[in-house]
């Protein structure tokens, strides 16, 4: 633009042709108040009189500027005040001089949408004398943007009532739209599987209309489809979508990777990242996504123990394939892919590797630290986290921070430094977060202070359901009944239905007080009663609770007519408690089934048999049995 201006400078008679050039050259190459400037000095000069093009490029200044802009709260909505002070300006300044054309309305329309003030940008609409597929798309995309997802699909009917007809960005505001809607609906099991059933009614439709046009090969528009379906929790149709694509780009790839793992089907997003590499395509965010893949498997795999640290070492070999790729693929220094890898290894447990990749990165921020902090909580080192918040450079601690700073205060039972942090957090203003206020009660229950506890919860303006579990759990932790059974029904009174979390709570608390027939009953009307599908530790909970009542015979029935007969836990908490009892002909049998499982611990499940062998005198049969341990082991 130097070189533009210069030449402009030197030109002896300047007119407005010359003028609107100059005033886009700044709009466009990232000087917006310069090509303001410009209007200024046209509408100063006295011999030339601005035009729609003049406009138009003023208009386009804004539109950068308000990218730029951070919109505030008034009266509940975000608007960008300054820039839409200069459209008003503009807009007022255009319609004096009767430059408001197609041109000049639509970008009307897309600016006053931008500073959050959709509703001049539809009375601008309908004020146009005429409508182009553009000034549809424009405002119909406006709604979406500011979050008023039904009117922009009303409008998108209003469009197909038209006799200008949608394009591919008019079908991809609409998909987004539904997109929108679909992550406030709660959705509905279907098949095994939640779908957001209302949002995806209205996006099938808008899908069936692309399918009669011929823009079925716009890449943008096709991931869009994707997009959508994989938020409505319809990943068949997502895929399907995906593979009738004439070609992929990186956003296609993203799409699905990241949809999969959305929905849970981390195997499944595994599998497309590695044919993404395939064909030579590279992703820092399909490299995140993959890598969060990783970190929710890990939650499921048992674990082995390697050098004091439980490691889930199937997920840490997959998460450092795809740290290997990174590395190649140059991706490894993005700042989300960084700290991505950072939480994969804390939550394969190998909190060395963990460190060494924070420690590889140019630039710390709260992010990173906070996802280090938590790691080393989670796996027992909580007074390294604690050391680390302490020593946290860059940038102030967030509410999440703080959150992992009380889950090591509350493993470590540290009550005085818990104190301080919650004294931190008032200092900050941040005591009212859901999580925080939920990590505050779980911190005070760990520590048993339950005194505190409860005045943490009753000082809080409302109970959500995470904040009453954590103190739910926390009585049962203490093995405190009567208040735990009390919370547990004060929270139905409250109209909130219990999750998988809270009946486990309950379900542990009744195993450890030796409460057979209640917890059989909470875990028989799991479903029916409070909508909560049983999951392996609610089996795992129940089993345990009739192998400490002597109810071995209806633990073994229970494993094998359930979902857990290959579970390492449930055979070896059988077996515990044949121990416990002196049960052979149950010890035998929960023995054999661990024996056939490919993930077990030899050592542990021969211990246990053989301590049972020998409270039945049956001295030879023990010697034999740990004789063929040793040797299996050799």
């Amino acid at each position: 633009m130097i070189d533009a201006r210069s030449i402009f400078d030197s030109m002896p008679h300047k007119d407005l042709v010359s003028w609107n050039s100059l005033a886009f050259g700044y709009a466009v190459n990232g000087e917006p108040g310069r090509a303001l400037e410009i209007l200024g000095a046209i509408q100063a000069s006295g011999t030339l009189q601005p035009n729609a093009r003049t406009f138009l490029a003023a208009l386009l200044a804004c539109s950068s500027l308000a990218d730029e802009e951070i919109a505030k709260l008034v009266d509940g909505k975000l608007f960008k005040s300054s820039c839409l002070e200069r459209t008003v300006a503009i807009h007022l300044e255009a319609g004096k001089r009767g430059c408001l054309d197609v041109y000049v309305s639509t970008s009307l329309v897309d600016l006053y949408a931008k500073c959050g003030s959709v509703l001049e940008a539809a009375r601008v609409f309908h004020r146009m004398p005429s409508h182009s597929v553009v000034s549809w798309s424009t405002l119909i995309q406006g709604y979406v943007e500011n979050h008023e997802n039904e009117v922009a699909l009303g409008y998108y009917e209003l469009m197909g009532d038209s006799r200008i007809p949608p394009d591919c960005r008019t079908h991809v505001a609409a998909l987004m739209a539904c997109s929108s809607l679909a992550l406030r609906e709660e959705g509905r099991e279907v098949n095994g599987k939640v779908v957001k059933t209302q949002a995806l009614e209205k996006g099938m439709a808008v899908h069936s209309r692309i399918d009669k046009l011929e823009c079925t090969s716009d890449v943008i528009l096709a991931s869009t489809v994707v997009h959508f379906y994989a938020k409505c929790g319809r990943l068949e149709d997502a895929g399907a979508v995906f593979e009738a694509m004439l070609r992929h780009d990186e956003i296609s790839w993203n799409t699905l990777i990241m949809g999969y793992v959305e929905n849970g089907e981390y195997e499944l997003a595994l599998e497309l990242f590695s044919r993404m590499r395939l064909e030579k395509c590279s992703s820092s965010r399909a490299t995140v996504a993959v890598l969060m893949a990783c970190a929710s498997l890990a939650a499921r795999e048992q674990g082995k123990e390697l050098d004091g640290m439980f490691v889930k070492a199937e997920c840490l070999q997959k998460g450092m394939e795809i740290h290997r790729e990174a590395v190649v693929s140059g991706c490894d220094s993005d700042g989300f892919v960084a700290s991505s890898l950072v939480d994969m290894y804390a939550k394969c447990g190998s909190m060395k590797d963990a460190r060494a990749a924070f420690d590889r990165m140019a630039y710390h921020d709260v992010v990173s630290w906070t996802t280090l902090i938590l790691g080393y909580a989670e796996n027992g080192l909580g007074e390294l986290a604690l050391d680390l918040f302490s020593q946290m450079t860059s940038g102030a601690p967030n509410h999440l921070t703080y959150v992992a700073a009380l889950v090591a205060c509350g493993n470590l039972s540290a009550l005085d430094s818990g104190r301080k942090i919650h004294s931190r957090i008032l200092r900050s203003g941040l005591e009212t977060e859901v999580v925080v206020e939920s990590s505050l009660v779980d911190f005070y229950c760990k520590c048993g202070s339950m005194d505190t506890a409860e005045s943490v919860f009753f000082s809080m303006q409302t109970k959500r359901l995470v904040t009453w579990s954590a103190l739910i759990a926390g009585y049962s932790r203490q093995g405190d009944t009567l208040p735990m059974f009390d919370h547990f029904r004060k929270l139905r009174d409250e109209g909130l239905q219990p999750n998988g979390i809270t009946v486990l709570s309950v379900l542990t608390a009744c195993s450890h007080a030796g409460l057979v027939d209640k917890g059989k009953k909470i875990f028989n009307s799991m479903l029916a009663e409070f909508g909560v599908k049983p999951e392996i530790d609610h089996y795992h909970c129940i089993v345990d609770l009739l192998s400490r009542a002597n109810r071995l015979e209806e633990a073994v029935e229970l494993v094998q007519s359930l979902r857990c007969e290959d579970s390492y836990l449930a055979w070896t908490t059988i077996l515990s408690g044949a121990c416990k009892w002196n049960n052979l002909q149950v010890g035998e049998k929960a023995f054999q089934s661990l024996m056939k499982l490919e993930d077990r611990d030899d050592d542990a499940a021969c211990v246990l048999m053989g301590n049972l062998y020998g409270r039945a005198g049956l001295w030879e049969r023990r010697a034999q049995l740990l004789e063929c341990n040793a040797k299996r082991k050799n």
